[in-house]
């Protein structure tokens, strides 16, 4: 549907394209990295025809990087995650990233920065790396495609982390301890 080469080596951000996700960033650090059958999809709205206008002005016509700068249907967003080798969720500043959920939730590995809860939620089904190194994402982005035969099965684990904190056992979880906290004390 998307007509890709499948000997090509598919990375994709998947959502809404704002400065704090750090787009930019991500195809400056492809396009340092990068060989020629390795590609970059872009996939989602951009919060302003400015910042649409830096991720075009930073692809520079780079035939290996396509933005779709479109909303993205929900029921679209699986053709998207099941082209991809592998997700890329570079947002700065944040404690969880409902990206990487979703990424995980449709069985693909991720890459995400080492801050707040991420390390926590991602575990092995991904790549993290240090924003505050400059090569930092450029060099993750490179350490994935070098680790392209383990992408399958750290897939299957995202899922099966996905699945292990499903909103039902969530909500459970939260409903046990409110109930323990609540309980009358019994006197010992």
């Amino acid at each position: 549907e998307l007509n890709l080469s499948s000997d090509s080596f598919i990375y994709c951000f998947l959502g809404r394209v704002q400065p704090y996700k750090q787009v930019v960033e991500l195809v400056r650090g492809f396009r340092e990295v990068a060989r020629q059958n390795q590609l970059l999809i872009i996939a989602g709205k951009a919060a302003s025809d400015e910042y649409a206008k830096s991720v075009e002005g930073e692809i520079d016509n780079d035939p290996r990087i396509t933005f779709l700068n479109e909303y993205i249907a929900e029921e679209r967003l699986q053709t998207y995650a099941t082209a991809a080798d592998i997700m890329v969720c570079p947002s700065r500043g944040i404690l969880t990233s409902g990206s990487v959920i979703l990424a995980m939730s449709l069985g693909r590995p991720a890459i995400a920065p080492n801050e707040g809860c991420i390390p926590e939620e991602l575990g092995d089904a991904g790549f993290l790396y240090d924003e505050t190194e400059t090569q930092g994402l450029g060099a993750t982005l490179s350490r994935a495609f070098e680790s392209r035969d383990q992408l399958e099965q750290m897939g299957h684990l995202a899922r099966a982390h996905a699945e292990a904190a499903s909103p039902q056992l969530i909500a459970r979880q939260i409903t046990t301890a409110y109930e323990l906290l609540l309980s009358p004390k019994t006197p010992q």
